[in-house]
């Protein structure tokens, strides 16, 4: 298939894991009626996946998903509730915003991608509407760790070095401040206390500031040394992919 008709493909087994995840039966029409595309298209595209094994008559008049399409699409709908995730928690859209963009998302997400993502986010379980988020290879390896990659640097122990993921101030006076002082993504800080005042120091500077800008500072803490520095990626770096890989969907 070429792009366009596999980003349809992996809608319509997208449409088929939801609907047996709410216990529902969906006919072909029915798949037609979410689909902003045309009748002719999606008739094309799900006779191609029965071709291909992908789905099947589920005995009721309705389609439904082969085993080998859920393995397919369990791994469309992963992406796509990640994307939700990245789009929420990073970048803080309102989650009734998220659905267009993590469509966009979910198809230019490679598996290399998705797995930087998951555990940049620490390997969540539920994307932003409470819906299970299928795991991956990585997030058996997470079994293994002790704690999350990703945490808050409010839960770092004094004395430990971590290394700066991504703010999530809302107050553009904090985030410039604790921009101009070089706390950006990717730097390394270590706590030096944390009261009266949280203190952390990077290079030969102290930084002091209050509880709830340290809980909005999300690290790397120090169980991402057993990934090994093929599996870390920084804020930037994870974005620049994303971007090359988003506007070859798009151009």
């Amino acid at each position: 298939m070429r792009d366009k008709e596999v980003e349809l493909g992996e809608e319509i087994l997208e449409i088929l894991w939801l609907a047996r995840e709410e216990g529902r039966t969906i006919d072909r029409e029915g798949v037609k009626e979410i689909l902003d595309r045309s009748a002719e298209d999606v008739d094309e595209i799900i006779r191609q996946l029965k071709k291909r094994g992908s789905i099947g008559s589920d005995g009721n008049g309705g389609i439904d998903l082969t085993d080998r399409g859920e393995v397919r699409s369990r791994k469309v709908v992963r992406r796509h509730r990640l994307a939700e995730r990245l789009l929420n928690d990073v970048l803080e859209m309102d989650p009734a915003s998220l659905e267009g963009p993590a469509c966009k998302f979910e198809h230019a997400i490679s598996a290399e991608v998705e797995e930087k993502i998951c555990t940049l986010l620490g390997h969540p379980g539920e994307c932003p509407h409470g819906k299970t988020i299928p795991s991956g290879r990585c997030c058996s390896k997470s079994q293994r760790t002790v704690r999350q990659a990703i945490t808050s640097l409010m839960d770092v122990e004094v004395g430990e070095t971590v290394k700066v993921a991504y703010l999530t101030l809302s107050e553009e006076g904090r985030l410039n401040r604790l921009s101009s002082l070089g706390i950006l993504p990717g730097v390394n800080v270590t706590v030096e206390q944390k009261f009266p005042a949280f203190v952390v120091g990077l290079e030969e500077t102290s930084v002091a500031m209050e509880s709830d800008v340290a809980e909005s500072i999300f690290v790397r803490n120090g169980s991402t040394e057993r990934e090994g520095p093929k599996d870390r990626i920084s804020v930037d770096s994870l974005f620049g992919k994303l971007k090359e890989k988003f506007s070859r969907r798009t151009g």
